[in-house]
């Protein structure tokens, strides 16, 4: 795009203080767009959170004076109402199936990239930017392809983003390293420049955890019940089936010989079974929802992939096939451990996202292979 095209063109840009966003802005700035900062709170001002939060009061101030220093206006876009109905209760509702949420998945696609992008729009930008680290590709169809930084590649939280959305956004530091992006910070005298990277801390309260805080926050009766290990012998109780997650090792509270890993949730019943072994986590097949499928829609014949279900997690080779139901089926090459329903798997051709799904259900056992 040249410049006399660019500097016509209005973007709006979400900026938390953070280098990233910071020089996301600066960059869009120097190229000559007409560029407006904007940053979400998500939550009300009165309540704390651990660590540094992209969106709490401070990270508030630290954007306003990041866009100050560029000349550019900044906005405070108040979203608190839509972020407890779009991504607290839904997350909530999660575990109380006895499920793990990605409330980031949801927060980038419902807030971010939906209510931001609505207000954007409002005020005249054909354009809106992030300091994420992934690309957009426009070519055959808008989507999203991997950072270039394989330690900060964040494609797996953009991955349920619509191609409506790709094809209007900008990514400015996809293709960099966070060396260069603190380099480049440095050399713009931006005071982000050694901020240490947020850690969506806008999901975990001061002194509490993330179920802990929506239990407290949206009520409910507790659902008590036991541990069993996986052969059926109870060795503790707890307090609420909806404090844990697969995978989940910490705060188990239950004396053991060994490590335990819980395995699987029943919160109909209450009962949590846990592992000493490790092994017990291997997941061989899975069946997700079938989301965000920019290349392969719809799905109709079984196709090769990398699948990811967790962010900074290895991908893994895959087959992945249709069912009658709607479903995607996905058998893994190898086991992954540690999968949990409720989580979102991504599918990657080359360092392309393709698709995404919720996951559903897990199957443990090699004769799932088939």
């Amino acid at each position: 795009m040249n410049d006399l095209v660019a500097r016509k063109e209005r973007v709006a840009v979400a900026v938390s203080g953070g280098v990233d966003s910071s020089v996301a802005a600066a960059l869009l700035v120097q190229q000559g767009y007409d560029v407006v900062g904007v940053t979400l709170q998500l939550r009300p001002c009165h309540e704390e959170f651990e660590g540094r939060s992209c969106c709490g009061v401070d990270a508030i101030a630290s954007a306003r004076g990041v866009c100050s220093q560029l000349g550019i206006p900044h906005y405070v876009l108040n979203v608190t109402g839509e972020f407890e109905n779009d991504v607290l209760r839904p997350s909530w509702e999660e575990y109380a199936a006895g499920r793990t949420p990605n409330p980031c998945v949801h927060c980038n696609r419902n807030m971010k990239f939906g209510r931001l992008w609505e207000w954007a729009q409002s005020i005249g930008a054909s354009k809106m930017a992030s300091g994420h680290y992934a690309q957009v590709q426009l070519s055959p169809f808008p989507h999203i392809r991997r950072g270039l930084d394989p330690n900060k590649d964040q494609s797996y939280f953009l991955a349920t983003l619509s191609p409506h959305v790709v094809e209007r956004l900008i990514l400015p530091i996809g293709h960099m390293s966070k060396p260069e992006v603190r380099e480049v910070a440095a050399q713009l005298g931006l005071p982000s420049a050694s901020r240490k990277d947020s850690q969506d801390a806008c999901f975990i309260p001061v002194g509490g955890s993330f179920p802990e805080y929506l239990r407290d926050h949206f009520g409910g009766e507790p659902r008590p019940g036991e541990v069993r290990l996986l052969d059926g012998r109870v060795v503790g109780t707890h307090s609420d089936a909806r404090m844990f997650t697969v995978g989940q090792r910490k705060g188990l509270g239950i004396g053991h010989a060994l490590p335990l890993f819980v395995v699987r949730i029943e919160p109909e019943c209450g009962t949590v079974w846990v592992s000493d072994r490790p092994e017990d986590l291997a997941i061989c097949r899975m069946w997700t929802s079938p989301a965000g499928r920019f290349l392969l829609d719809p799905v109709t014949e079984p196709f090769e992939c990398l699948v990811q279900t967790r962010y900074r997690q290895q991908p893994t080779q895959a087959l992945v096939a249709p069912t009658s139901d709607g479903r995607l089926d996905v058998r893994f090459r190898a086991a992954v451990r540690g999968i949990s329903p409720g989580q979102l798997a991504v599918f990657y051709q080359d360092d392309s996202v393709v698709g995404s799904g919720t996951i559903l259900l897990t199957a443990s056992t090699d004769d799932a292979m088939g």
